[in-house]
């Protein structure tokens, strides 16, 4: 049901450190506008803090004539906004980080009862996580403050920034984090028993909030019943593809995951003319296979709706 995910949390069925560690990793979703300019072969990243001409830069006319020969320079918050994108500076930042950490190790020991030993080992190991993030945001900022760049060196400038904004979206505690890994080693088996239970039940959290809100934007565009929504939220969620941990590609992950049912299913769900909109929506999500493969997601889905399949054509 639209509402039955709400529902749930809203009456606790979930403990207070799932809960807790699922929003500690909230994924912000942010777009940057694109557009194309005559005659590109690529599409021109805007953004409208920086592509705003002065009037200046316009041609006698008013036209954007003078703006091809734009030149726009790097400063402090264009380097904050690309890299956090939520307004914040890096000391802003940090201490958000630093409360995320706090809250994982807090619902770890609350969870697993971790010793004051185990618990400093893990704050370290999440502050290494921290100062390596902060060392590459340093990097690219002595790259790049200051610098000024035509409007194509700034496409390819705007890139360079994306993979630190990922992982500051995605959370710097995920599976490969020092974090992670450290969990791993200093566990006792027994709350090592306990803390994959809990890793269990906070992906599945993640997961099923993320697909409520792809489907809610496929409902936008489909007009979707509530029984159609239904059967779509059982296909996607119920069948036990779990996405490992969620970044910026979630949208297509989930797509992906959709795009692994028999078009016949979809077809039983859906009318003809929504059926034609979901078909390309799917068909993007194919494209993306390769990016999804090097994220590590699409052999995960892949192999769950094989299991679907399966389960389909057993007597």
């Amino acid at each position: 049901m639209r509402s039955t995910w709400a529902a749930i949390v809203g009456a606790g069925v979930w403990s207070a450190a799932v809960v807790a560690c699922a929003r500690a990793q909230v994924v912000v979703e942010t777009r940057v506008q694109q557009v194309v300019e005559p005659n590109a072969a690529e599409p021109v990243v805007r953004d409208p803090f920086l592509f705003d001409p002065e009037p200046e830069d316009l041609d006698e006319q008013g036209g954007p004539g003078g703006f091809a020969a734009h030149r726009f320079e790097m400063n402090e918050a264009q380097i904050n906004g690309w890299i956090f994108q939520d307004g914040m500076d890096p000391a802003g930042a940090r201490k958000r980080l630093e409360d995320q950490l706090e809250t994982l190790v807090a619902s770890l020991s609350e969870l697993c009862g971790l010793s004051a030993e185990q618990e400093a080992k893990l704050r370290l190991a999440g502050g290494g996580d921290l100062e390596r993030f902060y060392d590459q945001v340093e990097a690219m900022r002595r790259q790049h403050l200051n610098k000024t760049y035509d409007q194509n060196e700034i496409g390819q400038v705007y890139q360079k920034f994306q993979p630190l904004a990922q992982r500051y979206q995605a959370g710097l505690f995920g599976e490969r984090s020092l974090l992670a890994r450290t969990v791993r080693r200093v566990l006792r088996p027994d709350q090592a028993a306990r803390y994959e239970a809990m890793e269990r039940q906070r992906r599945a959290y993640q997961y099923r909030a993320k697909a409520g809100s792809v489907l809610s934007m496929l409902d936008r565009q489909l007009g979707l019943t509530d029984t159609q929504y239904d059967a779509l939220e059982s296909l996607v969620v119920e069948s036990g593809a779990v996405v490992r941990s969620l970044g910026r590609v979630e949208y297509y992950a989930i797509l992906y995951r959709l795009a692994q049912v028999p078009e016949a299913r979809l077809k039983e769900i859906l009318d003809p003319a929504q059926w034609k909109l979901l078909a390309i929506h799917l068909q993007q999500a194919r494209s993306m296979r390769e990016m999804l493969t090097q994220q590590g997601y699409a052999e995960e889905v892949e192999e769950a709706g094989t299991s679907d399949a399966g389960s389909e054509s057993a007597p």
